[in-house]
């Protein structure tokens, strides 16, 4: 047998080393929150439409198809914290049992919320009947009352709006410190606050970058309505690449 000729190129080259489906080379770390990478994300794995479509029917199934949804989204989350491509499938116990941890962390925060928001309301009901009373006082006429309550309505207006937009903008700490186990986030706020301190333009990018993917995911509600079952969890996998990205801008735990 002839000995390979020194001039040959190495066989690795000459035939190629096939290409491994996970790399082990680290990548680089981030530096800005990608929102178009986000968006692609979902469509990197070649079943993404048969597992968003399952996870689309999931949502119609009652009691337990939210948390099975909301599990899902999580384990998302975890798989781009880890590095790892593609969505994952359907996994109906972990999935459920994460979903639900995840959705009484929220749920505390957004109770606490709502409960201040109503106490805003009882207070700004109060002012308004009270400068109400005092024109119809003062004026002598019944109009008085209806000004000053009037008044208070178109305060409470602008603060709806105002809370809305609030809401949407704690939506990138309260899903990470849920996806974390934590609960009752608001009534914590140290931690979140010093992630945010001097990032807060990365945070407002995730923020807004959340608004676009969950306005993504309703899409599908112009497609006869039905299209939005499989748009939808698409939607939350591309927010869930958001949080995770803010995570590892944010302190990487």
């Amino acid at each position: 047998m002839s000995s390979p000729s020194p001039y040959a190129p190495p066989a690795s080259d000459l035939y190629g080393r096939p290409e491994p489906l996970h790399s082990s080379r680290p990548r680089a770390r981030r530096t800005t929150i990608d929102i178009g990478e986000a968006l692609r994300y979902p469509f990197q794995d070649p079943d993404w439409l048969s597992k968003a479509a399952i996870i689309g029917l999931m949502m119609l199934v009652p009691l337990i198809g939210p948390f099975v949804v909301l599990g899902w989204k999580a384990e998302v989350y975890a798989r781009v914290r880890r590095g790892e491509a593609g969505l994952p499938g359907l996994d109906l116990g972990p999935q459920l049992s994460a979903g639900f941890r995840v959705f009484v962390g929220l749920f505390a925060s957004i109770f606490v919320l709502v409960m201040g928001i109503l106490v805003v309301h009882a207070l700004l009901m109060g002012v308004g009947a009270g400068v109400g009373y005092l024109l119809q006082t003062i004026t002598g006429s019944e109009g008085g009352m209806a000004l000053g309550m009037g008044m208070a309505y178109l305060v409470m207006a602008g603060l709806h709006v105002l809370m809305a937009f609030g809401i949407n903008g704690l939506m990138p700490e309260l899903y990470r410190r849920g996806f974390g186990g934590e609960m009752f986030g608001l009534l914590n706020p140290g931690p979140s606050l010093a992630r945010v301190r001097g990032r807060l333009g990365l945070y407002a990018t995730a923020a807004v970058g959340m608004m676009i993917c969950n306005f993504a995911g309703a899409m599908g509600a112009f497609a006869c309505y039905i299209g939005i079952f499989l748009t939808m969890p698409l939607g939350y996998a591309a927010a869930a690449h958001l949080i995770a990205q803010w995570t590892e801008l944010s302190g990487d735990d």
